[in-house]
């Protein structure tokens, strides 16, 4: 990963220092996994559910999602399924639409910078 790189993710709020902390230090295996954060479906499926009021469904995709979010340090996530999980998990759907609006804007910051700046290419 390059200082460019670091720079954006660090600015997309992914916590770099705990995140590289959690992989010893390796940057490539860090790196690897950022790019299969691309091919996770769960917050596709999440805001499908949400379109289609399968609260349970997705509560799974957000508690799922989080749980990756938190593996990976993805902070500015992370932070914004916190609050809607604890919303599904209450039934108080009314709530959702603003944080899942925020959501969506944090995960395509990052996936854009995860796009353009990954050296690495995805196997599958």
């Amino acid at each position: 990963m390059d200082s460019k790189y670091k720079r954006q993710l660090l600015t997309a709020g992914v916590d770099l220092n705990i995140a590289l902390e959690r992989f010893m230090n390796n940057e490539d295996l860090y790196e690897k996994f950022l790019v299969e954060f691309l091919e996770d479906r769960n917050f596709i499926e999440l805001k499908k559910n949400l379109e289609l009021k399968k609260y349970e469904e997705a509560f799974m995709n957000a508690h799922t999602l989080k749980g990756v979010s938190a593996n990976l340090a993805l902070d500015s996530i992370y932070s914004v399924l916190v609050l809607i999980v604890e919303e599904l998990r209450h039934y108080n759907h009314g709530a959702i639409n603003k944080e899942f609006r925020q959501l969506e804007e944090n995960y395509n910051e990052l996936l854009n910078v995860i796009k353009e700046n990954s050296s690495l290419q995805l196997i599958r």
